[in-house]
């Protein structure tokens, strides 16, 4: 399932990648943190931002999340509920301990979100696969 949602989510990446004309430049801030376990999810979040512009650190957990930001402050962290190896509100309180007020976006692959959201703190969610333009979209209207 997490594949087939990667594949979907490549194919939009690739189309948006050649319509795009919409680049903003970097806004000030830190990165946008990406936490999931699915690599593929990573690699696609990481191209999309990155062809617009803003900067990503990728990690698969809240270790190596914190050590991948190197004690910079992320403006908006993507966080997976379904981590492999941690519980995403334990992850959102370790990175809320580090980084007080920093918004968090809620992925998954379900879209019964609600009572997860909540669990996390969550100031959006997105339900995988999610178009493009609604990741960039919550994107910009979170980032702080």
């Amino acid at each position: 399932m997490a594949s087939e949602a990667a594949t979907t989510m490549r194919r939009e990446a690739t189309a948006a990648a050649r319509v795009t004309a919409r680049a903003q430049p970097a806004r000030a801030g830190g990165p946008v943190l990406v936490i999931d376990d699915d690599e593929d999810v990573i690699v696609t979040i990481d191209m999309i931002l990155h062809e617009e512009a803003i900067e990503a650190v990728s990690a698969r957990g809240a270790d190596e999340a914190l050590d991948a930001l190197g004690g910079r402050r992320p403006s908006l962290v993507l966080l997976d509920y379904w981590l492999g190896t941690e519980e995403a509100p334990e992850v959102a309180a370790r990175l809320r301990r580090h980084f007080s007020g920093v918004p968090i976006v809620l992925l998954s692959g379900s879209t019964h979100l609600g009572r997860p959201a909540r669990e996390v703190g969550a100031v959006a969610t997105l339900a995988k696969p999610f178009a493009f333009d609604d990741l960039l979209e919550c994107i910009g209207r979170h980032r702080r």
